[in-house]
């Protein structure tokens, strides 16, 4: 009889630890932040419009399943950030508006977390949040506070596309047209560094883009 318990005791103690091993496998591992923007970047620059909001939230579910570890990183903070935005654009006036503050957040905890982050990209896509946000008492945007966050962006990644291809647009649409010349010019001669190749390739059409705008 004892023996007969002491089976099952230990029959049991294998299956639990079974069980555990299964769920570890099953759990999905932290990405890199190169895998995390190729995805963004595939479904923003490679994905049908009107398939893109449903694939942007498959993927915010996907992010959800990550260790919690791993969504408390900055990286995570960020791509979340990322993720959100390009949805924003895509939605109503109003859900756009109510996911603002979220962005917000994500980019703020990924700076307190670790504000050189992708080379400072954080405090270069809060600055465009405020400075493509309604102002208020409707929302956040405000382009004194885009342009500090834009130039302290600069400050961390001076030669970097995406630094200098911001906030020479936000010039732009401030018809400082000499300076914001400058800084897209700059932009189109940077190099892709650790970005994915689908990332790089969108922000160099984006650049090209606005330098026509310019010459209009």
């Amino acid at each position: 009889m004892k023996r007969t318990i002491l089976t099952i005791l230990f029959l049991s103690v294998i299956s639990l630890d079974s069980m555990g091993e299964s769920a570890q496998v099953n759990q999905p591992k932290c990405q890199t932040l190169l895998q995390l923007e190729h995805r963004w970047a595939e479904i923003r620059y490679q994905t049908p419009e009107k398939q893109r909001l449903q694939a942007f939230d498959n993927e915010l579910n996907e992010l959800s399943r990550h260790p919690s570890g791993c969504q408390q990183s900055a990286e995570y903070q960020l791509i979340q950030a990322m993720i959100k935005g390009s949805m924003a654009k895509l939605q109503s006036r109003l859900d756009g508006l109510n996911m603002i503050r979220q962005i917000e957040h994500h980019l703020q905890t990924a700076i307190k977390t670790n504000p050189a982050v992708m080379q400072g990209m954080s405090w270069t896509l809060l600055g465009l949040l405020y400075d493509k946000s309604p102002g208020w008492p409707f929302s956040i945007g405000d382009d004194k506070a885009a342009e500090q966050a834009y130039q302290k962006g600069l400050e961390l990644n001076p030669d970097g596309v995406d630094a200098n291809y911001y906030y020479g647009d936000f010039l732009r649409r401030k018809k400082q047209s000499e300076p914001a010349r400058q800084y897209l010019l700059k932009a189109s001669r940077g190099k892709q560094g650790h970005q994915s190749e689908i990332a790089f390739q969108g922000r160099m059409l984006d650049v090209s883009r606005a330098l026509k705008k310019l010459d209009n």
